[in-house]
Formats: structure tokens, sequence, C-alpha cells
């Protein structure tokens, strides 16, 4: 497990996929103004969600891969 956890986390596509997202995540949180609908707002927060549980994620694969003192 450790290592095919290594391999995934220190592939390029996977550091240019968590590149795509933050830069994503960035445009999503950009979106937000006023006055903004109770629609949209719903759908920016739900976006941002899925967004931070992605992140969450990546950080579980490199707490994985690198063990928590080389993760910190």
């Amino acid at each position: 497990m450790y290592y095919y956890c290594l391999e995934i986390v220190k592939s390029i596509y996977f550091s240019r996929f968590i590149s795509f997202l933050i830069i994503c995540n960035t445009i999503d949180l950009s979106l937000d103004r006023y006055p903004e609908s109770e629609e949209e707002s719903r759908i920016y927060d739900l976006i941002n969600t899925v967004f931070s549980f992605i992140f969450v994620g990546e950080m579980f694969l490199k707490l994985l891969a690198f063990g928590f003192k080389n993760y910190f």
C-alpha cells in the first residue's frame, strides 16, 4: 500500500491534476459576489465542499506515502 501511494503522489500527472484543481477552486471562490441568488450560493458552496474533500484525500494520500514526519 505504501509503495502504491508513493508512486501515485510522486507522479507528475498527480501534481498537475492537483494544480489544476487548485486553479479551478480559485476560480470557484472568485465567483462569489453580492447580491447572489440562493441557488447560486448553494451551487458554489457544494462545489467548494467537493474541492475540500478532494484536497483532504490528497493530504491522506501524501501522509500514507511520506509518513507523518516527512509530510510536515
